[in-house]
């Protein structure tokens, strides 16, 4: 699943704007954007897939984004229960607690650093099924990125990057196992990080003569990139694409495009691939969600 990032620059006065992104790529399934109340903690703006529990991705009102993406080093990752339970189509989305960590920690933190201890501590405690990667960043600009893949994790600090991409594959883990992949997939993963990061690169090298409406222009244009005729290899946008972005094998379209603006506290989102153009937007208010062409 997905591409996903986030990026720091800074305005004329000095004053941090920060923005995350993500592409949804999945075999087709229920989804939803809304917010999320927490009763005498955190809300949320999310999205979430109903084949998965928790939260897949989003930003609390104290300004912490959690964005996360699947993570595997072999064609197909055999999880569990899908060994266990053959004759089910969905089987690939069992024992999937991503969804269900990130729920808490927006739920609870407010710090790139609280998140990140948190995660080290529930994903040590077992075995999860499923790989991931989780794009931290919070209010402060701190940047991480935290990655997990049967029973080992690793943490990756790029504050002083200012950006960071993820395009499932991990950094920190299995380098000599992600080699042996097919070529199609490490093509795929490697043309979609370097297209984001030198869009995040150029948005930081402009970040003095850009607003925030030129900013979440230019993730939006690169959500809704294609490689090719729109469904090969590299597209950032997916229309069909079978390989290498879940442990599914079935075939993946981008359900849904997000951008998360810490500032404005809103997150801007399609229904359905970003390269149709219609976005919308929400704020915590509950009333803001309107449609932009």
């Amino acid at each position: 699943m997905c591409t996903t990032g986030a990026v720091v620059i800074k305005d004329r006065s000095g004053g941090k704007r920060i923005f995350g992104f993500k592409t949804s790529d999945s075999p087709l399934t229920g989804f939803w954007h809304g917010q999320v109340n927490n009763p005498g903690r955190y809300d949320a703006l999310g999205y979430g897939l109903t084949q998965q529990q928790g939260i897949n991705a989003g930003m609390n009102e104290k300004g912490l984004m959690v964005i996360s993406s699947y993570f595997g080093y072999k064609e197909h990752m055999p999880d569990v229960a899908s060994e266990q339970k053959q004759s089910s189509k969905n089987s690939y989305w069992s024992g999937d607690v991503r969804g269900i960590v990130q729920a808490e920690v927006l739920a609870g933190c407010s710090a790139a650093a609280e998140a990140a201890a948190l995660f080290v501590e529930r994903f040590s405690e077992g075995m999860a099924p499923l790989g991931g990667n989780h794009v931290i960043v919070d209010r402060t600009g701190e940047l991480l990125v935290f990655e997990h893949c049967q029973g080992l994790y690793g943490l990756q600090n790029a504050t002083k990057q200012h950006f960071i991409v993820r395009s499932n594959q991990a950094f920190t883990l299995f380098q000599s196992e992600q080699n042996q992949l097919p070529e199609e997939i490490r093509e795929d993963r490697g043309i979609r990080q370097r297209l984001a990061e030198q869009i995040l690169s150029n948005i930081k090298r402009e970040e003095m003569n850009l607003d925030a409406v030129e900013v979440i222009n230019r993730l939006k244009q690169m959500t809704a990139l294609h490689a090719g005729s729109g469904e090969s290899t590299g597209s950032i946008c997916a229309h069909g694409v079978s390989k290498g972005r879940s442990n599914s094998p079935e075939p993946h379209e981008t359900l849904s495009a997000m951008i998360w603006d810490i500032r404005s506290k809103k997150m801007h989102f399609t229904v359905g691939h970003p390269c149709k153009g219609e976005w919308h937007e929400m704020d915590f208010s509950g009333r803001n969600n309107r449609c932009n062409f």
